[in-house]
Formats: structure tokens, C-alpha cells, sequence
């Protein structure tokens, strides 16, 4: 599936960069260049680590079929997220 574009197409290239940490592919590929989020994907690695120390990280909350592909297209609905740091 992470060969296969969203609705971007195949000159699609996005960059996952939500809540200040940059999503790289979860296979390692030896290249350190970030995740292309305009393709299909569902896990991908992070540098920092978690609340439990990890790494990688997946799309979804429980279903682990669900893969997904960012869209810089206007007729997708958008999604607004509001990062809190410290209470």
C-alpha cells in the first residue's frame, strides 16, 4: 500500500510534521529522508520518544487495517488540532 498515491497522485509530496516532530518511514530504508505522507501508510517512526518510550507510531486508533494518505486537495475536508503543551 505505501506505494500507492492519495488524491495527490504520484507527484504528490507531503511532509508530516504534526506536533513538532517529523513522521520517517517505518521500514528502514537506510535514508534518512522523511515520511511522504501524500502515499498510503499506517505506521511510521518518530525521533522523539513517547509517554512510553517509543518510536513508531500508527494512524488509527484500533483498526489495523486502516491506512491513510494526506491530501493538499480543497474539496477534502480539513481537520484542525489544537497542540496544549502543560496544563
Amino acid at each position: 500500500m505505501e506505494e500507492i498515491p492519495g488524491r495527490d497522485g504520484y507527484s504528490g509530496s507531503i511532509n508530516d510534521t504534526l506536533f513538532d516532530d517529523t513522521a520517517f518511514p517505518y521500514q528502514n530504508t537506510g535514508d534518512e529522508s522523511p515520511l511522504n505522507v501524500a502515499y498510503y501508510h499506517r505506521w511510521y517512526k518518530v525521533k522523539k520518544a513517547g509517554a512510553l518510550g517509543l518510536h513508531t507510531r500508527h494512524r488509527g486508533f484500533s483498526d489495523q487495517n486502516l491506512f491513510v494518505a494526506q491530501t493538499t486537495d480543497p474539496k477534502v475536508a480539513g481537520l484542525n488540532l489544537d497542540n496544549c503543551k502543560g496544563w
